[in-house]
């Protein structure tokens, strides 16, 4: 997800200024596209906490921008399309395509390890249940899922040393994870929790059916009404600076 801009005409530009050369105004040029892509990024991510419920770091430094050169003279602001720093979370651009473009959402970190642990069929996601741990961006937190998952993995293995390790992990927890798949009677699909007596389970993680997002965070929008408002007088302003410093000199 890209938007570009860029800007032509610069002989006609040029006829109009007096003692700028090529090189000069093609300067100027590049550094009001510069201006306009930063500015441009910063409307975006600062319309992400109005559209998302809490956006992570992670998502927000998920918008990027490419400078223009004096050779190009074209700026980029874009989605991340590559994983970025050493948490090995998915691209920006992955998770956000649906908002942006509208479809299904791909799964989540979360959702593809419950897959892969043979208790979240396919075609279903997470929401938080009443006894989900959160974080300060609604994500479930780490150290809750470690002690699902590990219940999940270890109540699927057989031998006497699995099921030591599974009473432990029952210990840590609060009691005993355990997963009622879609199409079983009595409480939703979902990971759930049975304290220690066995009289009450509460519901950690509820599985739902994959759902089809409407295009909501308008991406080309505010990138290029921030360009047309912004790009003129980024550029005059390149322009007059670089013409101040010529005066300065006197000559180029």
């Amino acid at each position: 997800m890209r938007l570009t801009f860029a800007v032509d005409g610069i002989k006609e530009t040029q006829a109009q200024l007096r003692g700028f050369s090529d090189r000069r105004l093609a300067a100027s040029l590049a550094t009001g596209l510069t201006r306009t892509a930063v500015e441009a990024k910063a409307g975006v991510q600062a319309q992400m906490p109005n559209v998302f419920d809490r956006p992570t770091p992670y998502t927000i430094g998920g918008v990027g921008m490419k400078g223009a050169t004096a050779q190009t003279l074209e700026a980029e602001v874009f989605i991340k399309d590559q994983q970025s720093g050493d948490r090995g979370g998915r691209p920006a651009a992955v998770y956000l395509r649906p908002e942006i473009k509208g479809g299904k959402r791909q799964a989540k970190g979360v959702e593809r390890l419950l897959t892969a642990a043979g208790a979240l069929p396919g075609g279903w996601a997470i929401v938080p249940g009443a006894g989900a741990q959160l974080d300060q961006h609604g994500n479930l937190s780490r150290q809750q899922l470690t002690l699902i998952l590990r219940q999940i993995r270890r109540s699927r293995s057989a031998g006497p040393q699995p099921r030591r390790r599974l009473v432990g992990d029952q210990r840590k927890a609060g009691g005993q994870v355990f997963v009622i798949h879609p199409g079983a009677k009595g409480a939703a699909p979902g990971v759930y929790i049975r304290d220690a007596v066995g009289r009450n389970i509460t519901p950690l993680l509820l599985f739902v059916r994959q759902a089809t997002y409407r295009a909501r965070f308008d991406f080309e929008g505010i990138v290029t009404r921030i360009a047309t408002q912004r790009l003129a007088p980024n550029i005059e302003r390149a322009i007059g600076e670089s013409a101040a410093r010529l005066l300065q000199r006197g000559g180029q």
